[in-house]
């Protein structure tokens, strides 16, 4: 007797499990074609951010600087909440392996009122900041520059967590390219108003520091828009009806989600305590450092679309099992490996190019150079550790282990601190070092966790993540193939 359709719960699409593993090279495919819309996204924000504190410079290089300090307060302040949004494509993802298109509805609402839970605190900190930069001893006209360009950036919180919680709709099914649309539409949106409202035009005064930051937060909003309106037209049911607060959903964010957020603290206090220490050996080695970390960063961004591309694949996949993900695994390593040998291949063919566009010729001394040259190979070392912990990061963000990261996080830099009391971290090269055992031993603990948790596995689901059931009444609905 024939058998009549499957029930829409049990519905597959091109982005779930398969029968059997993929070979390779579909696999390789897959994350490409999810990748690189998030590498030019990146690469998006990147030139956004570039551009803004280099006309903030041609305007006036103190108000650059009092920018530059207060984006580094409001990061430090919002960098919780923000990375604990960030889990959201892994719950949508596995929803999208489950074949549990309802369930993705009532995850990204978690997001929304994780979002509403913090606006009072961003509104607090918003009143206080001219305290706050009062009591760091600031003179009087910088801590005012810094107090406006703060509070807009207050207006900025709320809509960056919810475009986070928006976009993990598009990234956690693997659909990127909405995602770029948005990205290169706000960027030239922010781009275009940072010059008008830095320097004026016409009727419209020159608002300096206060209009980057006013663009900065109208290309944010547009940004939280456009996905509502590419949301509200996808089609199909995703349960967004389904507006309750859902316990173990929020429970996830807060205890996943924030163990990413704390992991990057650690990270962010190592390089800085790093930077410290090599400051005080005098101007070069920090320039050469700041040559070299920048270069690294650069080299980065493709690896860190790679990363996110092989989260929202892992996540797909990670109900079958060790057996079903490991495809992806070895598409991955193999993706990691030509990017990274891209990177240092360029770096190679470039010779001294790439250096002098981060140095002004004044500053591009025989000095600096020198440092330069003895700092690069630990850059490429650092590059190497990089590119293994973005790997394992991806997967493990993919299953949802994600205090995984902030456990080896935490072993590590006990390691470098160590290493540093007994006198191995002396001088520029010794905190180089220092950086490269830390990062090297991160990536290391969780690649050795990640493996043994995929080989014991075998078909046994790997994610531990509640996904809700449906609400009384609506009907679940399978995953569309696009937006």
């Amino acid at each position: 007797m024939a058998r009549g359709p499957r029930p829409a719960t049990e519905l597959r699409t091109v982005t779930s499990l398969p029968n059997r593993p993929p070979r390779l090279r579909a696999e390789a495919a897959r994350l490409l074609t999810l990748a690189v819309p998030l590498v030019l996204s990146t690469g998006c924000f990147s030139i956004t951010l570039f551009v803004d504190r280099a006309l903030l410079m041609w305007d006036d290089p103190a108000v650059a600087g009092a920018a530059l300090s207060a984006g580094n307060v409001y990061w430090t302040c919002v960098c919780l909440p923000v990375m604990a949004i960030g889990f959201l494509p892994t719950i949508v993802s596995q929803c999208a392996g489950r074949g549990r298109g309802d369930a993705v509805g009532p995850a990204v609402w978690q997001g929304v009122w994780l979002t509403a839970l913090a606006a009072p605190l961003f509104v607090l900190l918003g009143v206080f900041a001219p305290a706050v930069f009062s009591l760091a001893g600031h003179e009087a006209s910088l801590a005012a520059s810094e107090t406006a360009y703060f509070r807009w950036l207050m207006l900025v919180a709320p809509g960056s967590m919810l475009e986070a919680a928006l976009s993990a709709f598009f990234v956690g099914r693997g659909v990127g390219r909405p995602v770029l649309a948005v990205n290169v539409l706000a960027s030239v949106v922010n781009v275009a108003l940072d010059w008008v409202l830095i320097f004026g035009w016409g009727p419209i005064p020159a608002l300096h520091e206060v209009g980057a930051a006013q663009a900065t937060a109208a290309a944010m909003w547009l940004k939280v828009a456009a996905y509502v309106w590419l949301i509200r037209r996808s089609g199909g049911s995703f349960g967004f009806g389904d507006r309750g607060v859902r316990r173990p959903l929020m429970t996830s964010l807060f205890s996943r989600g924030m163990a990413v957020g704390v992991q990057q603290v650690f990270k962010t206090a190592t390089v800085s305590g790093v930077l410290l220490a090599i400051g005080t050996a005098g101007g070069a080695p920090l320039a050469a450092t700041t040559v070299v970390l920048s270069l690294v960063q650069l080299a980065t961004i493709p690896l860190v679309g790679l990363s996110t591309a092989l989260t929202s694949r892992v996540g797909q996949l990670c109900e079958g099992g060790g057996r079903a993900v490991k495809p992806a695994i070895y598409a991955g390593i193999g993706l990691f490996g030509v990017c990274v040998a891209g990177d240092l291949l360029a770096a190679w063919a470039s010779g001294g190019t790439l250096t002098r566009l981060f140095l002004p010729e004044a500053e591009a001394t025989a000095e600096v150079a020198e440092w330069v040259a003895t700092l690069a190979p630990w850059g490429v070392l650092l590059l190497v550790a990089d590119t293994v912990g973005l790997f394992s990061a991806g997967v493990v963000r993919g299953v949802g282990e994600t205090r995984v990261l902030l456990t080896s996080t935490l072993a590590a830099s006990g390691i470098v601190g160590v290493l540093s009391v007994c006198g191995y971290g002396a001088g520029p090269e010794g905190a180089w070092r220092l950086l490269a055992v830390w990062s090297f031993s991160q990536a290391l603990l969780s690649t050795w966790w990640l493996a043994r948790r995929t080989a014991a596995a075998g078909d046994r689901d790997l994610s531990s993540l509640p996904i809700p059931e449906p609400a009384a009444g609506s009907e679940p609905a399978a995953i569309p193939q696009a937006a």
